[in-house]
């Protein structure tokens, strides 16, 4: 109980707390509207395209629905890192949600070049394209969208950030060497909260989407090796955020080696999934993402890993870790003289 009220307290702490919460929810709202829409108008274009004539169309709208969903998923997702980035006060990631917005608005405009693309193709087939062009308007207004509220979360998370840096000061004090430190853990605890997304739910898609239908022309070790690196990713990321608190250095290298692991896994998905015949640029564009974030992932636990021993655990601790470490380092305030204070 007590922790959901401290939770609830850091999400009203501030008048730009509350708006920047208060923009998360009207994002939400607003783009799983519009991908609704978007989703149903591809579901009614696909009911006018015959499977057997045109297969590689009728694919494409079933891969819509797919591309639908995992941006309402991914919106949702956001308004869940945006609450853990105010009760945890990150403030990587509080930084990072316009950054995030606007790679959704570039995944927005492929949808538009996707759109476009067989707007071409089934008008000169002959067939009713009336659902697909709503579509590809509301695509555009969603893609707008998406970059106004990237400018609002640019904002308001500067002035949300200048919050948090005083909380931190607060309770790091003036080292800048240690707040330095902190912040570069915040980066790599933001990464692993992205590559849950990039990750886990895009490994666990592809073994869904793909591998029963690819089966036949996959090999079975293949399969079998995306299966064990899709149900490790879990808990290779949990372990590496408890690797940032007990500060073991192996441990550490071990999780970039299996970063490293984790890329080749997509370099042989994006192998299996393309065709030059149906080429689906979202599915590109996400692996490349989880690509580039898993990159970003292993620079950053080695930069964590340089930190070791210098001073900032204490600091990284959570649950009943954090808790005794406060307790320790109340202690050694009371111990040190310089830091009593004379009535």
């Amino acid at each position: 109980m007590w922790r959901y009220h401290k939770i609830v307290k850091r999400l009203v702490e501030s008048k730009w707390t509350q708006a920047y919460l208060s923009i998360t929810i009207a994002q939400v709202f607003v783009i799983v509207a519009l991908q609704t829409i978007i989703a149903v108008q591809n579901t009614n274009e696909q009911s006018n395209i015959d499977p057997i004539t045109f297969n590689a169309a009728h694919t494409r709208f079933l891969n819509i629905k797919w591309e639908n969903m995992a941006l309402i998923g991914f919106q949702l997702y956001l308004l869940g890192m945006v609450i853990d980035a105010i009760a945890y006060q990150n403030t990587a990631e509080v930084l990072v949600m316009a950054v995030l917005n606007l790679i959704c608005a570039i995944f927005g405009s492929l949808e538009i070049m996707d759109g476009r693309k067989w707007l071409g193709i089934l008008q000169a087939s002959s067939i009713n394209v009336a659902p697909l062009s709503i579509a590809e308007k509301v695509e555009i207004v969603l893609t707008i969208f998406l970059i106004l509220f990237a400018i609002g979360h640019g904002v308001v998370s500067h002035k949300v950030s200048l919050t948090f840096g005083w909380n931190i000061y607060k309770k790091i004090g003036a080292d800048m060497q240690i707040q330095r430190m902190y912040r570069l853990s915040q980066f790599f605890v933001l990464a692993l909260k992205i590559d849950i997304f990039t990750q886990f739910i895009v490994s666990g898609f592809y073994l869904i989407q793909f591998v029963p239908t690819n089966l036949s022309s996959s090999s079975l070790w293949a399969t079998i090796f995306h299966s064990i690196i899709t149900f490790i990713m879990l808990p290779a990321l949990y372990l590496a955020r408890r690797v940032l608190q007990t500060e073991v250095e192996w441990q550490m290298i071990a999780f970039m080696a299996w970063q490293a692991i984790v890329v080749i896994h997509y370099g042989l998905v994006l192998g299996e999934t393309s065709t030059s015949n149906n080429t689906w640029y979202f599915w590109i564009g996400i692996v490349a993402l989880g690509i580039f974030v898993s990159v970003i992932t292993a620079i950053l636990a080695f930069g964590c890993m340089r930190n070791f021993g210098r001073g900032l655990q204490p600091y990284v601790q959570r649950g009943s870790s954090k808790r005794q470490a406060d307790i320790e380092m109340d202690k050694d305030i009371m111990l040190d003289g310089d830091w009593r204070i004379d009535d």
